[in-house]
């Protein structure tokens, strides 16, 4: 029992990781949102573009470097696993904007409920991006880690 919950955490701790950073990208979006738009006075477009140019940034070097251990190196590999992981948070990106601009600005809800629901659904498709195209092979050889150190203990 004790060797299935280790083998369990070592198989998924970057699932525990990507919801810890997760947090740290979710406050770092909500919290510039909030400034840009109440003490900067910008619209709900502008605000929302800083925000989630600002959580980029974030999101980026702490799923490269903790979340999924990027092991590129190099500047071509690293440009290209950075134009990959920005390509895809566009498209979330995009999805956010649309979202807030739409409930916010046209069906009149408060936006800071709206900020919060769509930074759940980038989250969910941000995760699925990060672990099956972005950062896919890093995934791939953890569990394959484990699997090899389970077969020599056993």
């Amino acid at each position: 029992m004790k060797k299935s919950i280790m083998d369990f955490i070592d198989k998924y701790h970057w699932l525990a990781l990507y919801g810890l950073f997760g947090i740290g990208t979710l406050l770092t979006n909500i919290y510039s949102y909030a400034f840009c738009a109440r003490f900067l006075n910008l619209s709900t477009a502008k605000s929302n573009v800083v925000a989630w140019t600002l959580s980029l940034i974030f999101s980026y070097i702490t799923n490269r470097k903790w979340v999924f251990e990027s092991n590129k190196s190099g500047l071509w590999e690293i440009c290209k696993e950075c134009v990959s992981f920005v390509s895809c948070r566009i498209m979330t990106g995009a999805i956010d904007i649309f979202l807030m601009v739409v409930l916010v600005d046209g069906l009149h809800f408060y936006d800071m409920n709206v900020k919060i629901l769509t930074n759940f659904i980038v989250i969910i498709v941000n995760l699925v991006t990060c672990k099956n195209i972005i950062f896919k092979d890093n995934i791939e050889d953890k569990v394959e880690e484990v699997e090899l150190a389970d077969e020599y203990v056993n």
